[in-house]
């Protein structure tokens, strides 16, 4: 999900040969307007394309993760319901961990086992920041 609009993503997805690996795109030019964040249009429309693709899962917005590095895409996943891994290089960790739910100073370190293990036993698990 971006704010760019879709022949720009799918232009540099293709260049970078990584277009087959994304089942669901949201781009800035699909969002209804007003429906860029920090509104959570963009949010809850991933997760409807995220299901017309993959009906069998059902997926809801508590099952969903989502990899931030502002505070206005940290705001919109919590209004849309959604955990926030964010990632400290534009504003710093303190401030980051103060909107998001778990926060890497880069992106290589946030750690998919224990995330993995968050959402399967949630309650039983420490929250990270």
């Amino acid at each position: 999900m971006t704010g760019v609009a879709r022949a720009e993503v799918e232009a540099v997805l293709t260049q970078a040969k990584l277009i087959d690996h994304f089942a669901v795109i949201v781009a800035g030019d699909e969002l209804p307007a007003g429906g860029s964040k920090p509104a959570p249009a963009a949010y809850l429309l991933a997760v409807e394309r995220f299901n017309q693709v993959y009906p069998e899962m059902q997926l809801t917005v508590d099952q969903c993760l989502t990899v931030e590095d502002a505070f206005p895409g940290i705001e919109a996943a919590h209004r849309a319901g959604i955990k926030v891994v964010g990632v400290a290089h534009t504003y710093p960790f303190r401030m980051m961990q103060r909107r998001a739910d778990w926060v890497v100073d880069y992106l290589f370190e946030v750690d998919l086992d224990w995330i993995r293990r968050v959402y399967l036993n949630p309650d039983t698990l420490p929250t990270a920041g």
